[in-house]
């Protein structure tokens, strides 16, 4: 594409291509729809090139081809779609550091844009509204800046911003509870929505934030806590709900958490229903509302939402919605959206590629998206031009498929195969009980995506045969540990599955007669221990009792004696200091029974 012509004041774009075809675009009543004069020149494919990994990029080569919009797919997934907006934006309010001065914005939220193409920024931080003209470096103060409070010279918690064709400005003070209007150049506001107290009365809000204006000067009103709309006539002492208010849900007829609206010629609200993830449409008189976006859960792909927030609409009917650090262009009946600005989580303070985090938004006829970045302390421009993010961070395994369409409605396709890091291995067979100075065998039972194994063994532990492979043969010393595995291909190493191996006791006979006449049973919790093993047993009469823990090798690791009481007794032992392995403990009490048993350290 050689060169963009938007026309001033009209919502009409052409677009010349590299190999000279014409395509034009207009909003209704400049010359409607889509007027293409197809290329003649026959066109390349797209290629894709890039990392075969998960968390790598890929590129989708234009070659000598120019796009309307780009998608790219894993298997049947829509992960993302892109248009004709340039990839940076300008930054045209606040400056390269975040503060209180005129120059500076603190925590931009809410934006407006007027008939003169000025911008207002509501600044939360400092409690203000900042007017910027074109090109201006420094902002001017229309509202508050009086420092947060509830006098009409103040503001507290400011969220959002309007302003009428009298160049009004309407402020959404969330604490507040109230909308409070402010003529040009007056020092103070006049409440004209709620100022009632936080509530649920038709003459109160709870939680206003989203605003916007239709052409009779109707105010409409995000009621966020109320999960509802509401529309307040000029003058008017209380509002009427126009969505929601029917509590807090899914249901066609609710919202949850509403936060931006918008209005259309024809009276129909547009709400962005935050937490059921999605847009509802709501007609004039409805009583319940339609998705027009969303509704396919939470998620980062094309199709879902994942915190929607102030949102506009085009007199195309194309829907502009800000979802925390991009935004999505929903035309009219599409089922997913395409990113014109943003994309990237969170952007360094230089970069104009994005934002990190963002609540406030809006879009001109022309396809200008205009961004606030609260933690950035700044407000970024978005245009139409040249095609220009062809790349893509995969997120998911399987085959990537870009589909590329022209405006003469030709489709191009590339795909490329995405490959994960393996999975952690499913399970690991072999023997659990071995025996010091022996041989076992150890085999993993899945290797899908999988090139090699990497095998860790117990320090005193010999891997005979087998590391890189999904089987090994392994001889263990003295002591009993964990058997670790990771599978490995050309894009990492997988978490690791643990096998637990216990060394069995040396085997001869045991020496008290008691327990080989299953005179008595004692048991030790829990097993394996941490920190204090508990060995429990039941005794006949008081008596003196005798404790002592060993290792596997016989060797006296703790010797203690006692009193029994008749009935249940348990004796605490201290094992925090013993290092991993299988130790046995033997008691003798009742004047003569005994019982062996074996407890594992970890």
């Amino acid at each position: 594409m050689k060169k963009i012509y938007l026309l001033a004041g009209l919502a009409c774009c052409f677009f010349v291509f590299a190999d000279g075809a014409l395509a034009q675009e207009c909003a209704p009543g400049n010359g409607g729809g889509i007027a293409v004069v197809k290329p003649t020149a026959a066109t390349a494919a797209i290629t894709i090139s890039g990392d075969s990994c998960v968390g790598g990029t890929l590129t989708a080569n234009l070659n000598n081809i120019t796009l309307k919009e780009l998608k790219w797919y894993a298997d049947t997934t829509m992960v993302e779609a892109r248009s004709i907006w340039k990839q940076n934006g300008t930054r045209v309010a606040g400056d390269t550091v975040a503060g209180f001065g005129a120059s500076q914005l603190e925590e931009p939220y809410g934006v407006a844009v007027d008939s003169k193409k000025r911008l207002y920024v509501v600044d939360d931080g400092t409690q203000r509204v900042q007017r910027w003209d074109p090109g201006a470096k420094k902002g001017v103060t229309v509202a508050g800046g009086n420092g947060k409070g509830s006098a009409l010279n103040q503001l507290f918690t400011p969220i959002d911003v309007i302003v009428d064709k009298d160049f009004n400005v309407y402020v959404s003070d969330d604490v507040g509870a109230r909308i409070v209007k402010w003529a040009p150049g007056a020092t103070q506001g006049v409440i004209v929505a709620g100022g009632n107290g936080e509530g649920a009365a038709l003459n109160q809000l709870n939680g206003p934030e989203g605003l916007c204006l239709d052409n009779a000067g109707n105010l409409y009103i995000t009621d966020r806590w109320n999960d509802r709309v509401m529309k307040w006539a000029p003058g008017a002492t209380k509002g009427v709900v126009v969505a929601g208010g029917n509590g807090r849900g899914p249901a066609a007829n609710q919202l949850d958490e509403p936060f931006g609206v918008a209005v259309d010629a024809a009276g129909n609200v547009f709400v962005t229903d935050a937490f059921n993830y999605r847009v509802q449409k709501w007609a004039p008189g409805a009583v319940t509302g339609t998705t027009v976006a969303g509704g396919n859960g939470s998620g980062n792909f094309a199709r879902q939402f994942t915190y929607p927030s102030s949102i506009s609409v085009d007199t195309l009917g194309n829907l502009y919605i800000l979802d925390r650090y991009r935004v999505l262009r929903w035309a009219k009946g599409a089922d997913y959206g395409v990113t014109v600005a943003g994309g990237t989580r969170a952007p360094a303070v230089t970069d104009l590629s994005g934002f990190s985090t963002s609540w406030g938004m809006c879009a001109l006829n022309d396809g200008s998206v205009y961004v606030s970045a609260i933690f950035n302390g700044r407000v970024l421009k978005f245009v139409q031009g040249p095609f220009s993010k062809n790349t893509i961070t995969t997120v998911l395994p399987g085959n990537y498929t870009a589909v590329g369409n022209n405006f003469a409605g030709t489709e191009y396709t590339a795909t490329y195969k995405v490959t994960p890091i393996p999975p952690k291995p499913t399970s690991v067979t072999g023997k659990v009980n071995v025996i010091t100075g022996q041989a076992y065998s150890y085999v993993v039972t899945d290797s899908i995506g999988v090139r090699s194994f990497n095998w860790q063994v117990p320090a005193d532990a010999t891997l005979i045969s087998g590391q890189g492979t999904n089987k090994i043969s392994v001889k263990f010393g003295t002591s009993g540990d964990l058997l670790m595995v990771s599978g490995i291909n050309d894009c990492g190493i997988s978490p690791q599955r643990w096998f637990r191996v216990i060394i069995a006791p040396p085997p001869g006979p045991v020496a008290d007669p008691a327990v080989a006449a299953g005179k008595t049973t004692v048991s030790v919790y829990p097993n394996p221990a941490s920190n204090v093993a508990s060995v429990a047993f039941t005794a006949k009469k008081q008596a003196k009792y005798d404790l002592t823990v060993t290792d596997i090798m016989g060797k006296v690791i703790h010797h203690q004696t006692g009193n029994t009481s008749q009935g249940s007794n348990k004796i605490d032992i201290d094992v925090s200091k013993l290092r991993k392995n299988v130790y046995l403990i033997a008691l003798k009490y009742d004047d003569g029974n005994a019982g062996i048993t074996k407890f594992n350290k970890q």
